[in-house]
């Protein structure tokens, strides 16, 4: 009788997981970038600045707002920027007559925003330059990742926009672009970035942009081409916007292993054989972030005395996953299979296994894992152990 016996022993490293779409609900409409002029005569508002609410916004969506001026004259003091009308705007970054800001849309939101207005000595006007893009499905308490990025430039050609770090997977980073002048826009060497609204007016101009799906090990490579007038001098701003949490949240991402899986007794026939077995997994996530995971495996060779079975002789057919008590998502797996579990006299460095991609895999999830091992008519009779090493990690 050959007896085959695995012995397992596990490792962890931490991690991250979940599922919320974050959604442009406005994807290139005209509604949400406008063009125009804000005057005032003798301190009386006469005309000012007003932009419509992006088409598809509702409720609870993330509005990003970029806002230029240009050619200001004769206003006192400073510009009610965007602040009127009892609506309050969050302050990002900013450059010199280019601001940006951010704001929940609530029920009691205008049709129309007022973005700019002021008081005047005698006749007062600018120009103005407006992009909105509403986000829906983000987080409504606490929307941006961090307080964004910036870069800035002079002349025509490519310039490199600014990266803002990502915290959860299925975050949306969005940048927008000032100028001041009026010019072309190409994103074609950067895709998937897309174009939300390109406005300009006179010698300002903005253009706004995002990139959605992203994890937190994503790396922009995203540059733009600036074309047109001479010499233009601009800024840029990137945030990331981010999903809601998932409710299987408050704490880590931990891995429950077998301590042993036993294979079944064998009794050796001059053939080449298999015998298989299912062993169970639960992998738990309760970060409450977005980001997947990934379950890795390395092992020793079995061995039985002197006598060793081949460094592939072990092999994961398959892994069926079901829900734990508690679950939120299931995990979408691209690991593909069969696939042949490393081995060594000393553990090479583990595969992947399974894994759960972005906005998936959130609270305990079971994994039963199909094994299948190599047993050829040349095996000596024996007891053969073998030791596993899994690691579970964020990101797929």
């Amino acid at each position: 009788m050959l007896y085959l016996l695995l012995g397992f022993a596990g490792s962890l490293q931490s991690g991250s997981a979940a599922g919320v779409t974050l959604a442009d609900a406005n994807p290139a409409n005209a509604s949400s970038c406008d063009s125009g002029t804000a005057s005032s005569t003798f301190l009386f508002l006469s005309a000012p600045f007003k932009v419509g609410n992006p088409a598809g916004a509702a409720t609870g969506d993330v509005l990003l707002l970029t806002l230029r001026s240009a050619n200001e004259t004769n206003f006192f003091g400073s510009f009610t920027m965007p602040d009127a009308q009892l609506v309050r705007w969050t302050p990002l970054l900013s450059s010199g007559s280019t601001r940006t800001y951010y704001r929940v849309r609530l029920a009691t939101d205008p049709g129309q925003y007022t973005l700019v207005s002021g008081l005047a000595f005698g006749t007062a006007s600018a120009d103005l330059t407006a992009v909105i893009t509403a986000f829906s499905g983000a987080d409504t308490v606490a929307p941006l990742a961090n307080a964004g990025a910036q870069a800035s430039g002079t002349g025509l050609g490519t310039g490199t926009l600014p990266d803002a770090a990502v915290v959860r997977g299925g975050s949306l980073r969005y940048s927008t672009v000032a100028t001041d002048r009026s010019n072309t826009f190409d994103y074609s060497t950067s895709a998937p970035l897309a174009e939300s609204c390109h406005e300009q007016t006179g010698n300002a101009s903005i253009t706004g942009a995002y990139e959605a799906g992203l994890g937190p090990t994503t790396t922009p490579t995203h540059t733009m081409a600036i074309g047109g007038s001479a010499n233009p001098s601009w800024w840029a701003a990137t945030y990331v916007i981010q999903p809601a949490l998932s409710p299987c949240k408050g704490g880590g991402l931990t891995l429950t292993e077998p301590s042993a899986i036993t294979f079944p007794a064998t009794t050796l026939n001059g053939l080449d054989q298999t015998v298989t077995t299912t062993a169970t997994f639960t992998v738990t996530d309760l970060t409450g972030l977005l980001t997947g995971w990934s379950l890795s495996g390395t092992s020793t060779t079995f061995l039985s005395g002197v006598h060793a079975l081949a460094t592939n002789a072990m092999s994961i057919t398959g892994v069926t996953a079901t829900p734990g008590t508690g679950n939120c998502s299931m995990p979408v797996n691209l690991i593909g299979f069969p696939l042949t579990l490393p081995a060594g006299l000393i553990a090479p460095a583990a595969s992947k296994l399974f894994n759960a991609g972005l906005l998936s895999g959130a609270g305990p999830v079971n994994l039963a894992v199909g094994l299948k091992l190599k047993v050829p008519a040349s095996t000596h009779v024996g007891t053969y152990s073998s030791n596993w090493t899994m690691t579970l990690a964020a990101g797929p």
